[in-house]
């Protein structure tokens, strides 16, 4: 029963307000729709527990020398240098391996750039240093101590950027229409690995398109478009090799109104490839479809000349 005589949204929204209508927004969705393919939200399945080198690998073992309770001092040493800084923080770790855990990817977000690619976000989760604010951060380095990069301090940068609130303030009050630009950036392990040891298991989605880059002086990243080739286990693997396994793709670059989204050219497939646009609504290289209208015609005029 409508007290008073009419529809209350009709009322406050307007004459043809709906359910999913507020004002004069008639969109009936403004955020992503599509599922994400391949990795899920979670991202990749990377089990830091698989990675970090075992005690074997830091020379503790079971004996009853006097070396080996050194050794295993050494051991414990090095795993709370693991925990704490991700490198060696004092004379008893020096010459042990260490390693700053963790990957860089990137994921698909569902949503649909402008120019028909898949829209990707950029993840990285090897420690920078600054769980505690760049600026400590930067004094930390400045003094010449050990940066706080291990597996503690990383767990801190990681939920500071699952807590910061403005990217989903940002798709709560953008247009919900992205314009995209491209991005090339480091993916994989900071040794240049793509994929865990253990279980074999990929930390990036198609690695097929994983190429060599290496950094520019202005900070950015740049590619020379040769395949990404692992580094051989047998080997011992260095985080300094100035080339790195990389991948491109679209990030966000500005919202955009619809208007604007509908009238950019669709000119790149979702994987972010070119898309082949021809105006006869055909592509010029797919002869199937050239030979298949050709017989068409072949077999009409053979048929108009049996009819005479």
């Amino acid at each position: 029963m409508d007290l008073f005589g009419s529809n209350i949204a009709d009322r406050i929204f307007g004459p043809n307000a709906s359910g999913s209508q507020i004002g004069l927004e008639n969109r009936s969705d403004i955020l992503p729709t599509q599922v994400p393919k391949g990795m899920d939200f979670l991202g990749p399945n990377y089990n830091y527990g698989d990675e970090v080198f075992r005690p074997k690998s830091v020379g503790v073992r079971r004996d009853d020398t006097f070396d080996s309770v050194t050794d295993a001092v050494k051991g414990m040493a090095y795993y709370m240098d693991t925990i704490a800084f991700g490198q060696s923080s004092n004379f008893l770790t020096k010459n042990l391996p260490f390693k700053h855990y963790g990957v860089n990817y990137f994921i698909k977000t569902g949503a649909k750039c402008s120019n028909g690619a898949d829209m990707n976000q950029y993840i990285e989760l090897i420690p920078k240093g600054d769980a505690f604010g760049k600026n400590i951060g930067k004094a930390v380095a400045e003094m010449g101590a050990t940066e706080l990069r291990g597996l503690a301090p990383g767990i801190v940068e990681d939920a500071k950027a699952a807590m910061n609130p403005m990217p989903l303030f940002g798709a709560l009050m953008g247009s919900g229409y992205p314009r995209c630009k491209l991005a090339t950036m480091p993916v994989g392990d900071e040794y240049g690995y793509i994929k865990s040891e253990e279980t074999g298991d990929y930390w990036v989605e198609d690695p097929s398109t994983v190429v060599q880059c290496s950094k520019s002086p202005d900070g950015t990243w740049s590619t020379n478009n040769q395949k990404w080739v692992e580094l051989n286990s047998a080997s011992p693997p260095s985080p300094n090799n100035p080339l790195r396994p990389c991948q491109t793709r679209y990030v966000l670059d500005t919202m955009v109104d619809k208007g604007i989204w509908d009238a950019d050219k669709k000119t790149m497939n979702p994987d972010g490839t070119p898309a082949v646009q021809t105006t006869e609504g055909f592509a010029p290289d797919d002869n199937r479809v050239l030979y298949s209208i050709l017989a068409t015609l072949i077999v009409a005029n053979i048929w108009a000349l049996s009819r005479r």
